[in-house]
């Protein structure tokens, strides 16, 4: 296992490196973000190799303290909106079941968030998965996964892209996926893994 968290850790840094080199020759050439994964699908292919599931919760140095405090005005409304969601989450969840048939239960919280560029979205993702993982602490398993639809957009806020984190079939040579049932050994390990989830951010 150590060796295989090493083997990940080194293809993650091998692909930061590549990814500065890509963003040093846009800078020059005034190229266009979005235009990474045609430019260089390897790249993108490395990427979703060092990332995993259990690697979301890595790699973040601030505390949640330090993170509450730093966001502005509209950030911090949206954190404290989520914060008293999932402290009413938490608190039903401690009710026993006869306390739980007896009263409402807690409507899941969907939130649409917008901006562009450099408005801070990346750093209210990281705000916010703090946030669960210090309500829900005495979990061992992934409790806020992040995700985007592609590789590098998950590699910019920490997380996996969507068809990876729900073991989504994708398309191929510009042919779309046919429907098909998720293995039973994917299930299996997907129940696993997000068996103590809470959140799902989307970016």
């Amino acid at each position: 296992m150590c060796v295989e968290a090493n083997e990940k850790f080194r293809k993650l840094l091998k692909c930061r490196e590549k990814l500065k080199d890509i963003q040093d020759a846009r800078a020059a050439n005034r190229e266009e973000e979005n235009d990474v994964e045609d430019e260089d699908p390897q790249l993108m292919g490395q990427i979703k190799d060092a990332m995993n599931v259990r690697d979301m919760d890595t790699g973040s140095s601030l505390t949640l303290q330090e993170r509450e405090s730093m966001p502005n005005l509209d950030q911090k409304r949206i954190v404290d909106h989520a914060k008293a969601h999932l402290l009413r989450q938490i608190e039903y969840e401690k009710k026993s079941k006869q306390e739980k048939e007896q009263s409402e239960s807690v409507k899941p919280l969907h939130m649409f968030i917008s901006g562009v560029g450099g408005t801070g979205k990346s750093f209210l993702i990281e705000a916010i998965k703090a946030l669960v993982k210090s309500l829900w602490s005495t979990l061992t398993k992934q409790t806020c996964a992040v995700s985007a639809p592609t590789g590098l957009a998950a590699y910019n806020v920490g997380g996996v892209t969507a068809h990876r984190l729900f073991k989504m079939s994708i398309e191929h040579d510009r042919q779309c996926a046919s429907y098909w049932s998720i293995p039973k050994a994917s299930h299996k390990v997907m129940k696993t893994e997000l068996q103590d989830l809470k959140v799902v951010i989307i970016d």
